[in-house]
């Protein structure tokens, strides 16, 4: 069953990935069907033009990135999903969504206005902030999963020394997984092999069949995969670094003040808790969103 869901799933990111990007189109009121989020002129007015003019906001996401974003029944659903379209009920555009497999295109497309930014969302780097506008709406760490029955023990992060580690290309548990180096070499271990692919599918593949350990991303995403998946995968207990995810922003749009703006109503009038809760994330919640918030 496993393979036969990962097969699909990675069919679906090949196409992303040659370019066959899949676009929904959402209006203000479509996607999380949000009671409470209303639209709110003052906030609305801190919009800049050309997103007024447009009356959109262009988005793109993963198509393969449960539980933030994911394809069930031919729609892409998910926490993020359903927070991107509240903050287009606060604003009162549309949310015009390309979905996509692509991952190593997001930040080139936001930097060079193709796309307005990623309610994706993405993990704050240093890297990334000298890119991008960020404002950070999610905590969480990096988390790994090995398979069901394995002799795989990761509790501390030299666990992980030694270890052939599955990541998504581009994604920041890359470096996650290579910040442990120094750790390995303090406690003379060999550091660990980080192998990367296209998309979750198939780092999830590559555990599966025995030809990684470990499977890093994001700690809720994890556990997430083991919920659908029944006893294929196990949860370690190491969650590396929590750090915070957010909405990318091309920094010259002027978009990052009204976005914070609606997520900060958002997470006043309940709507954001409503949201993670329905995913039960509601650990991973925030008080207040950031822009560009730090990654020290």
């Amino acid at each position: 069953m496993l393979a036969a869901v990962s097969t699909i799933a990675l069919t679906a990111a090949a196409c992303g990935s040659s370019g066959d990007d899949n676009t929904a189109n959402g209006g203000p009121s479509s996607g999380a069907n949000n009671q409470n989020a209303k639209f709110d002129q003052s906030i609305a007015d801190q919009l800049p033009a050309a997103i007024k003019s447009a009356d959109e906001i262009k988005n793109i996401v993963f198509n393969n990135s449960p539980p933030a974003t994911f394809q069930k029944d031919g729609k892409e659903v998910g926490w993020a999903m359903d927070l991107s379209a509240a903050i287009a009920d606060v604003l009162g555009v549309k949310m015009n969504t390309t979905v996509s497999g692509d991952f190593s295109t997001f930040i080139p497309g936001i930097q060079n206005g193709r796309f307005d930014g990623s309610f994706g969302p993405l993990i704050v780097t240093p890297e990334r902030l000298k890119q991008i506008d960020i404002v950070g709406v999610f905590q969480v760490g990096t988390g790994f999963a090995s398979k069901s029955g394995s002799d795989v023990n990761v509790n501390t992060a030299t666990d992980v020394c030694g270890l052939t580690v599955a990541a998504v290309e581009g994604s920041a548990f890359i470096k996650s997984v290579e910040s442990i180096n120094p750790k390995c070499e303090e406690a003379a271990k060999p550091d660990p092999i980080v192998q990367s692919f296209p998309n979750n599918a198939a780092a999830q593949l590559a555990v599966s069949n025995g030809r990684v350990k470990v499977f890093a991303s994001n700690a809720d995403a994890l556990q997430y995969l083991i919920s659908q998946t029944g006893d294929k995968f196990e949860r370690e207990p190491l969650d590396y670094q929590p750090i915070i995810e957010g909405i990318g922003l091309n920094k010259d749009a002027g978009l990052a003040k009204a976005v914070k703006a609606a997520v900060d109503k958002l997470i006043a009038d309940g709507t954001y808790g409503e949201i993670l809760k329905k995913w039960n994330l509601s650990e991973n919640a925030v008080t207040e969103a950031v822009i560009n918030p730090s990654t020290s």
